[in-house]
């Protein structure tokens, strides 16, 4: 071999002995990653827009490898899964499915309207309200006090019995904007099955209610509600504190000056008594 061929050997040699070294480095940079992120496991993630209540297909998901401690609660793994589901509400790309975004479709008799509307999350359902469960829906309206109003503040039990049929995620919903600037409420959307005449009503309060609470009722509940415990109301149409300030103290005032006058009268009688008396008594006593 001559000093040509050496030479060349000799690289050849130190190429692999770099290329070994250089393997062994990324196996254990590797190693080293996957000890700290964990092993890797596959779930479902959204690939296009899905809308609220419409099927969740296998076209409209990918399988996606993703360390398995970083993978959420409820995330699903098999397309099987996705078989009869629709989405709870709307889904956007990117999005890793899980149990909570499916449902599924709803199943309302034929006189029924399946509605949904947003629930404060502490004060309207605080976590105990589910899908099956049975609810009165009390809704509060703030009346109106001025003169030219008759109609006092209320709170009403609005639809009884109602029942449940989903509890979506809880979300922030943006509140009218008042001097402080737009507030946040924390709201989660109930779904109901109604029948058409309480589906109009429950409309109407989520557009003009104060406030809309959902009372649960026991399993297997058959009391029934009595018209005259539906509604409770801090004075009753046409009693004066519904009358406004002004005019509610002008009638206390009338009251009081009428009362002085009937008092007035009775002295005035009890005077002409007396007098009467005194004459009688004077004409008895005169020779």
């Amino acid at each position: 071999m001559n000093p040509r061929q050496r030479r060349g050997a000799v690289l050849i040699l130190l190429a692999a002995v770099g290329a070994v070294v250089v393997f062994v480095s990324i196996s254990s940079y590797v190693a080293d990653i996957r000890s700290q992120v964990g092993p890797l496991v596959t779930v479902l993630e959204v690939n296009a827009d899905v809308p609220a209540f419409q099927p969740v297909t296998a076209d409209a998901v990918n399988e996606r490898d993703v360390p398995e401690r970083w993978v959420p609660d409820g995330a699903l793994r098999d397309v099987a899964a996705l078989d009869g589901m629709v989405a709870v509400n709307d889904l956007e790309p990117g999005a890793l499915l899980q149990t909570s975004m499916l449902r599924p479709p709803p199943e309302v008799a034929d006189e029924q309207r399946e509605l949904a509307i947003m629930v404060d999350a502490e004060t309207g359902v605080a976590g105990k309200v589910g899908p099956g469960d049975r609810v009165d829906v009390y809704a509060t309206f703030a009346g109106d006090d001025t003169p030219e109003g008759q109609e006092p503040p209320s709170a009403e039990i609005i639809v009884t019995d109602a029942l449940v049929v989903d509890v979506g995620v809880q979300t922030t919903q943006i509140a009218d904007e008042g001097p402080g600037g737009a507030a946040q409420d924390m709201v989660i959307p109930i779904t109901f099955a109604l029948p058409v005449s309480d589906s109009l009503v429950l409309a109407y309060a989520e557009s003009h209610a104060t406030n809309v609470r959902l009372g649960l009722k026991a399993p297997g509940s058959t009391h029934e509600i009595v018209e005259a415990e539906r509604v409770y109301r801090r004075f009753e149409p046409g009693d004066p504190a519904g009358l406004g300030a002004v005019e509610g103290a002008l009638r206390s005032a009338l009251e009081d000056l009428e009362a002085a006058v009937q008092q007035a009268e009775e002295r005035q009688q009890e005077i002409e008594e007396e007098r009467s008396t005194a004459d009688e008594e004077q004409e008895e006593a005169a020779p």
